[in-house]
């Protein structure tokens, strides 16, 4: 039921669950971030049995393009959209989010520049994550040290 740009596939479904992170999807906040932790104490099997089983629930939808061309496509789009860029929005972003999300230029940093153009919860019907990862930061639930960049820190 999820409203991501891109389906979410057993693979992602996978990597989200062992280590917090798709870069298709976004990462493990709020009630994922113990469950992610906790995971990772299990075996990679059991992950993938779990990925296995909450993939058959909503199967993807056959692709009307390449995975990878539809994410580029929306990534050229975020980063491309002047009038997004020139809301008063901006400057908070360049400010306190962009180190980390900033499609338009710079390495990624720590392993992963999670993309906020792909991010599954942007997408949804009720963002309430976004909101609480706006209002008090995040947390690195793997323990890997990319998620580093915590809103609350620069509200």
């Amino acid at each position: 039921m999820s409203k991501a740009p891109i389906a979410w596939t057993e693979d992602t479904l996978f990597d989200y669950l062992r280590t917090g992170f798709s870069s298709l999807h976004g990462v493990a906040s709020g009630p994922m971030g113990p469950v992610v932790e906790n995971l990772a104490q299990l075996p990679e099997s059991d992950v993938r049995a779990m990925a296995h089983y909450l993939a058959s629930l909503n199967p993807a939808p056959p692709p009307t393009e390449p995975t990878a061309l539809t994410a580029a496509r929306l990534e050229d789009a975020s980063r491309s959209n002047a009038h997004v860029m020139t809301l008063p929005g901006e400057r908070l972003f360049e400010g306190a989010c962009a180190v980390c999300h900033d499609a338009r230029e710079g390495p990624p940093l720590f392993g992963a520049r999670p993309s906020l153009a792909l991010n599954t919860n942007l997408h949804s019907d009720h963002p309430d994550n976004v909101i609480q990862v706006i209002l008090h930061g995040i947390n690195d639930p793997t323990g890997q040290g990319w998620a580093t960049c915590l809103a609350s820190k620069t509200a």
